[in-house]
């Protein structure tokens, strides 16, 4: 999970929090922490190699033609045994979840 902050657009930095979900937070030991993330749609995108070294324009081009926003300021990358590495970046895949909310139409009042 990368959680930005309200400095993040001017800084770039966020915070990075690695886990997996949990059916349970009372079957979590005393020496983790739980990170509740609130109900949400998610985008999901595929990214493969080179893809993954500048995922903002993937999201925002996505954007720019659906009728959805950014929900939440937090992404989500998923790493499974498709992810072979950074040093083979090349060979890679990894998800990339955004969560978003439907853009409601405006719609005119009558006169």
């Amino acid at each position: 999970i990368h959680l930005q902050n309200s400095e993040t657009p001017t800084t770039g930095e966020f915070e990075v929090f690695v886990g997996y979900e949990i059916a349970d937070v009372e079957t979590v030991s005393f020496e983790l922490c739980v990170k509740v993330l609130p109900p949400t749609d998610y985008a999901l995108f595929t990214l493969r190699g080179d893809q993954m070294m500048g995922e903002e324009p993937i999201v925002d081009q996505w954007l720019a033609t659906n009728p959805y926003e950014i929900a939440h300021t937090y992404f989500v990358q998923r790493y499974d045994d498709r992810f072979k590495g950074l040093d083979r970046v090349e060979e890679s895949v990894l998800d990339f979840l955004v969560p978003v909310t439907l853009i409601e139409p405006q719609t005119d009042a009558p006169d």
